[in-house]
Parts: C-alpha cells; structure tokens; sequence
C-alpha cells in the first residue's frame, strides 16, 4: 500500500489516509500556476521516491508523477486524470500477459534496443510511450511524456518490482479523485505519423462536442517549430482529392519538362553542325583549294582567261 500525504477536498480525516487542510508537499496553500494540491501518495522503490501529486486548476484536476533520487536529482511528468485511467490498463495488460513477475514472458522477442513491451497513449498535445525494458540492471518500466508543441521529452524510470505499487497508486487516485474529469471514452482510429524532410507529421484522430476531427502537426525537431490545423472528418475527402489532384499535376508538369528537354537534345544531335569556309579548306587539297577561289579553273586555265580578257 503506498504512503499518502497532503490533502483532499472536502475534507477526509488522517484516520482513511489522506489528511486535511491545503498545505500539503509543495503545494504552497491555493491555486498557483502549477495548481492547488489536493492529495499526494508516494511509495520508495530502491534508492528512489516516487510522488503522485493530484492537483486542480482552471482546467480541471491532473497528476504529477516525480521520481526523486538520493541525491535529489528529480524526473516528472504531468498526467490527466484520463491519462492515468490509460496507463493503468496498460499496466494491468503488461501484468496480464505475465511480463510483471520476473521479466519477460517466456517466448516473448526481446527487441536490439531491450524493448520488451511498448504501447502509445495520445491526449491533445502529448503523447505518453509506455515502455517495459531491459538492461544489464534489469527490467525497467519507462513513462515518457512527449510534448508535439515542442518536441520536448521527460521519462520517469520504475524498477520491475515497483511496478504493481506504481499501478496501486493510480488505481487510488482514479478511484478517488477522477470522478467527472475524464472526458467521454470515444473509439477513434489509431493516430499515424511520418518523418521526411527533417520534419515530424502527426495525424491524430479527435473529438469534441462538435463531432470527430483528425489533427494535422508539423514539427521541426532541431528549432521546435510547430504548425497544427484541424478537419472535421466530412472535410476529409476532399483535402485528400485536392493533394491528389495537386500531385499528379506536379507529376505530369515535371514529365513534361523531362521529355522536351530530352526531345530538344535529340533533335540537336540529328542535325549536321555546318562547317565554316576555314574548316571546310583545311580539308581540301591545295589544288582543289585554288580551283575553288578561281571559280574552279585551274591555275593554268586562270591565267589564259586573265590574258584573254586584256
């Protein structure tokens, strides 16, 4: 069972767990920009603490998982409560296939990068990998938190044997604390994605109170640059009919270019180059080169026809 402090709304005593009153670790009493604290459970794996502090804000309540070393080094991440629902059957889906008791399932490909298990959690401008790995310390989980709007990353590490004390913990505060905010469960395709050119595309399926949507992110990496735009899935087909007619008229206008270019070259090489005088004399005989400047008389021939004429 993990260990809880802080505080929870209205007002449960110490005696079920989670104590009164707005103190709590590091929540500084009230809603500042990171939130107002309303519970905070933890649990020691190892050499590490971990921290699952519920929070609330202007945009409803969230998670913020800390991993905190001895010597203070601390990783964290932010999760919504949905978000936490998520990762908790995922991590009942890794228990489930056997992976949780001494390391990989029996049979089960270990991947050249040690990755054993692995699966992708989208949410508006985030993504979460959770991965089970393996090194030459041993079976880990990792949870990383990829922000598309920066290309930012940060992961939280998790022992083997901390991972059922780390699906307890989420389990209490989906329990207890996620009730009306998790969003509607929708079914949505899986979201897609490719690199070319030095940029990442993202194409992640949505929906809202107006219908389903698929959002478009472009993302340079190396400057964090990021451009997104969103279709409603009925304007769909005739985004993809306008890049398609775009491309084949590329492809034509480009083919074209191809062939006059190749047409003209060989047209130039079917046609004799004319050879100028100089050129022309090089190749004659000095008689004939003679012949050619007395109107093609002879020397002989030039001579009595001079005579002739005076």
């Amino acid at each position: 069972m993990s260990e809880t402090s802080g505080s929870e709304k209205g007002g449960r005593d110490r005696n079920n767990g989670v104590r009164e009153g707005g103190g709590g670790r590091g929540a500084g009493g009230g809603g500042g920009r990171g939130g107002e604290e309303i519970a905070s459970k933890s649990f020691m794996i190892q050499s590490k603490r971990f921290y699952l502090d519920v929070k609330e804000n202007n945009r409803g309540r969230f998670v913020k998982l800390a991993e905190v070393a001895l010597n203070g080094r601390k990783n964290r991440l932010f999760m919504s409560m949905g978000v936490c629902k998520n990762i908790k059957e995922v991590l009942d889906k890794i228990e489930k296939e056997g992976h949780t008791a001494e390391g990989p399932k029996e049979g089960v490909e270990v991947k050249e990068n040690g990755t054993i298990f692995t699966e992708t959690i989208i949410n508006d401008k985030r993504r979460y990998y959770i991965d089970l790995r393996e090194n030459q310390r041993g079976v880990f989980l990792r949870v990383t938190q990829f922000e598309v709007q920066t290309g930012n990353r940060n992961s939280v590490a998790l022992p083997l044997q901390g991972i059922g004390q780390f699906r307890d913990a989420l389990e209490e505060v989906v329990d207890e604390f996620a009730e009306g905010y998790i969003d509607e469960v929708v079914d949505l395709p899986e979201s897609q994605s490719f690199r070319t050119d030095g940029k990442n595309f993202y194409f992640d399926p949505g929906h809202n109170n107006r219908g389903d949507f698929l959002k478009i992110t472009e993302l340079k990496p190396s400057i964090g640059v990021r451009n997104t735009i969103a279709l409603s899935v009925k304007a769909i087909p005739q985004f993809t009919q306008v890049l398609n007619k775009l491309y084949e008229d590329f492809q034509n206008m480009r083919a074209l270019a191809v062939d006059g270019a190749e047409n003209s070259a060989a047209g130039n090489s079917a046609q004799p180059k004319e050879e100028n005088a100089s050129a022309k004399d090089a190749k004659k005989p000095p008689a004939a080169i003679e012949e050619s400047k007395n109107g093609g008389n002879t020397p002989m021939e030039a001579e009595e026809a001079k005579a002739q004429k005076t």
